[in-house]
């Protein structure tokens, strides 16, 4: 067809590539899955008596994922968003495995189930064993596993937002900073956080739980001038960590 397999507008910021086996839960792929997925296609195109009880779920499935493909750029994370195919798939898989091979399913199902278990125990970010194994290291410590540069300014952003007690916070954030460190940090009855400042489509929703008017917002481009938001609303910086994260409060 002549297309540029990195073309930017079916690639995200990254060339196309076939990842190697790894146990990195951001890249690791489901290669297995994937082959059985395809062999119970298969099996449901050939076979009439359970295509009638699963075809449509599953016809529903596969058009799940040629939608995904259409709409969501290629990215080396997409693993992750796989997942949710896959265990919509897994009802499909767990009739079609019983109609042919009966009782035998449960020994195939225990292959797979053996097969997880490298990515369990040898898991590069939440590895069982040796320094840095999640049972010695602290809980707030394994989410800044790739990124333990961060975890310190965090620590410190939330914990001043703490004790002024603000529990009403904006997120002014980029197309790759951590949110979700936030919701365990600060996580306090009556915590609310919401993105601000969007400049995608979404910026003409409204917000799920009404009106939104934080007492802070936490901005990951250090400035030293005021904010000032749709409405009026003024808010100025607090300070600024090492890390280039400012907080702003309300004036």
């Amino acid at each position: 067809m002549g297309a540029d397999i990195n073309d930017p507008r079916a690639s995200f910021d990254s060339d196309f590539t076939i990842q190697s086996m790894n146990y990195d839960e951001d890249y690791s792929g489901n290669f297995l899955h994937a082959i059985l997925f395809g062999t119970i296609f298969a099996f449901l195109w050939v076979c009439r008596g359970v295509r009638g009880k699963a075809g449509f779920y599953a016809g529903c499935v596969a058009a799940s994922f040629l939608l995904f493909c259409l709409i969501v750029r290629y990215q080396p994370w997409h693993s992750r968003f796989h997942l949710s195919l896959f265990i919509l798939f897994c009802p499909v898989a767990g009739l079609v495995l019983e109609y042919f091979l009966k009782q035998k399913s449960m020994v195939l199902g225990t292959l797979f189930f053996l097969a997880a278990m490298p990515w369990l125990f040898l898991n590069s970010q939440h590895p069982w064993f040796g320094g840095y194994s999640i049972w010695k290291q602290p809980k707030p410590a394994q989410y800044f596993y790739k990124r333990p540069d961060l975890a310190l300014p965090y620590a410190e952003t939330a914990g001043y937002l703490k004790s002024i007690g603000c529990r009403q916070i904006g997120l002014l954030t980029g197309e790759d900073n951590w949110e979700y460190p936030w919701w365990t940090l600060l996580a306090d009855k009556g915590l609310r956080i919401e993105h601000i400042g969007v400049t995608n489509q979404s910026k003409f929703l409204k917000y799920p739980l009404g009106d939104f008017q934080p007492c802070a917002i936490i901005s990951y481009e250090a400035g030293k001038s005021p904010l000032i938001m749709p409405g009026g609303t003024v808010y100025g910086p607090a300070g600024s960590l090492p890390s280039g994260i400012t907080v702003y409060l309300r004036q």
